[in-house]
């Protein structure tokens, strides 16, 4: 049950959007705040989770969407990416001596 990274997670917090999701290892690494996680393959779970939710004050559905904005904005934004994927290419190159596969051309 691995999905990787959830961009529809990604995108609903980039917009500011409260998320609830299920407590596999992917949406754990994204959603900090246990209140609005339920557990993977339990409706219960989700009902019990959504009912909490929809019963907490707005300033902190609020103040869990702004972190989770926050969150993204500092993690994986295109200027991060590009950040990160340049240092990687700046990092020395460990030379690896050649090998012909075919002989030489004379």
């Amino acid at each position: 049950d691995q999905e990787g990274l959830p961009i529809t997670v990604l995108e609903s917090m980039s917009y500011e959007i409260p998320v609830l999701a299920s407590d596999i290892p992917e949406h754990r690494e994204l959603i900090m705040d246990e209140a609005f996680m339920f557990r993977h393959g339990n409706i219960n779970s989700l009902a019990q989770t959504l009912k909490r939710v929809l019963g907490m004050k707005k300033e902190q559905t609020v103040g869990h969407a702004k972190k989770g904005k926050e969150m993204i904005r500092s993690n994986f934004s295109w200027d991060k990416i590009a950040k990160d994927i340049s240092a990687i290419y700046r990092e020395p190159v460990v030379q690896v001596h050649e090998t012909r596969i075919l002989p030489a051309v004379k």
